[in-house]
């Protein structure tokens, strides 16, 4: 790193930019200072999360649910991106203010930030600089916003089932290690790993993209009801219901039945039911009839909101 340093100069900054990212990206990245420094909010962090769900399981509403699960995934977001904006605007001076640290842990970090405090750059060089410490920190914090997406979705789930009065290890178990396939979030009732005997519900959950609908089919197992739980339309999420592909449907109609907020349901069937209505100029039919009728078949007889889909888990598997 510090050959590098030496070398950063008006001429030839470019051929070093990589390699300097290189190096920081070992020690920032994968476990490195920013997850050091992480670490510093994790207790208040999980003091607020343990708040949230109280308060969640206080106030909760089966007729309500859908509101309260986007309000309560809004909340988790809103104490999560608080801490990633401190790591993003303020990671550089936690680095500088714990030298000792980075002496005996990051030296390459120890290098930069002591090169880049010394005073001995120009201002150009500075600038340069510092953009790649922040990318390199962006980079992790981008990575773990869609880590927390996940987390965040199972945690909803979690909630939901508990606030239900469903006993973990009774009426329902997370993380189910099957015979022949991968994990499944949650299965009800619990039964132990290995055995798919008497599991009578498999659920997905995703707060992600479209890949992870066609991913259900592979964690959910044969010889019981499937659901898969979404987060398209919620206000944690940038996806509406409209960026799930007809491919995904037609996968996931042959057995599976999708869990998804109210509102944004409503608003796709709406919107469904205008397009299989429109009739061309010449009074023929658009050709993208037939596909949308399939669409808001799925949407109408195969797909549920999240308090629906509570009075089903109270109803079986409650106390």
């Amino acid at each position: 790193m510090e050959e590098l340093l030496n070398k950063f100069n008006i001429n030839n900054w470019r051929s070093c930019c990589l390699e300097i990212e290189l190096k920081l990206k070992k020690e920032l990245q994968d476990g490195g200072l920013v997850e050091k420094y992480r670490q510093e909010f994790e207790e208040e962090r999980q003091q607020k999360l343990k708040k949230l769900k109280l308060i969640f399981r206080n106030e909760f509403d089966i007729e309500d649910v859908d509101n309260q699960l986007n309000a309560y995934t809004k909340n988790i977001k809103e104490i999560n991106q608080d801490i990633q904006n401190q790591i993003n605007f303020n990671l550089f001076n936690f680095a500088k203010n714990n030298l000792k640290l980075l002496f005996e842990e990051y030296p390459n970090t120890y290098i930069f930030i002591n090169k880049v405090a010394s005073g001995d750059l120009n201002q150009i060089q500075i600038s340069r600089l510092l953009s790649i410490f922040v990318k390199v920190t962006v980079d992790s914090t981008n990575q773990s916003n869609k880590s927390n997406a996940g987390n965040a979705g199972e945690d909803m789930v979690d909630t939901m089932i508990t606030a239900l009065g469903i006993k973990e290890g009774v009426g329902y178990k997370k993380q189910h290690k099957s015979v022949g396939g991968s994990n499944t979030d949650f299965i009800f009732p619990y039964v132990e790993d290995n055995i798919n005997l008497g599991v009578e519900i498999y659920l997905a959950v995703q707060f992600s993209t479209n890949d992870r609908i066609r991913m259900v089919s592979s964690e959910s197992k044969s010889g019981a009801q499937k659901y898969a739980v979404i987060g398209n339309g919620m206000d944690v999420c940038s996806k509406p219901l409209d960026d799930i592909g007809m491919e995904h449907l037609e996968s996931m109609r042959q057995d599976h039945m999708l869990v998804c907020f109210e509102k944004e349901l409503k608003r796709k069937i709406h919107l469904l039911e205008k397009e299989v209505a429109k009739v061309n100029k010449n009074g023929s039919i658009p050709k993208s009839r037939a596909k949308n009728k399939t669409k808001l078949d799925y949407f109408q007889k195969a797909t549920i909101s999240f308090s629906e889909f509570a009075k089903i888990l109270k109803k079986r598997f409650a106390d």
